[in-house]
């Protein structure tokens, strides 16, 4: 995703909280409460953390398929075809790789063959 699409569903999500949560009343009159308060509240990892974690599990999944599967060969394999003009795309293994870069985890194709490993991993991720 792109800084302007993790902004947009951030908003979306306090938005969201704030409908759920209302306002507070303090001094006789109604606030609205700040974002800070909201994620005191919801005590829940926002849905960019979830979306990190379930991308980091499932490439978790396709390291530790057979080399035969056509995720597995996708994910190994570079596409092949001319260059486009412009800047290149951000693909999806290279936004899992900075995920992982993130919570510095070296030699992350190793840990993820290891279920439990990664599961742990997996968890960290949710929290950050």
């Amino acid at each position: 995703m792109r800084k302007e699409e993790v902004q947009r569903i951030e908003i979306w999500e306090r938005k969201v909280l704030r409908k759920i949560f209302g306002g507070k009343i303090q001094d006789g009159r109604w606030e609205r409460r700040t974002n800070r308060e909201i994620y005191d509240l919801f005590k829940e990892p926002n849905i960019i953390g979830i979306v990190r974690a379930h991308r980091m599990r499932w490439i978790g999944h396709v390291v530790r398929m057979k080399d035969h599967r056509i995720p597995k060969m996708v994910l190994i394999h570079e596409i092949g075809g001319g260059k486009r003009l412009g800047r290149p795309r951000r693909r999806w293994k290279k936004a899992v790789e900075d995920d992982i870069r993130k919570l510095n985890i070296g030699n992350w194709k190793e840990k993820a063959k290891d279920r439990k490993e990664w599961k742990k991993i997996v968890d960290q991720a949710w929290a950050n």
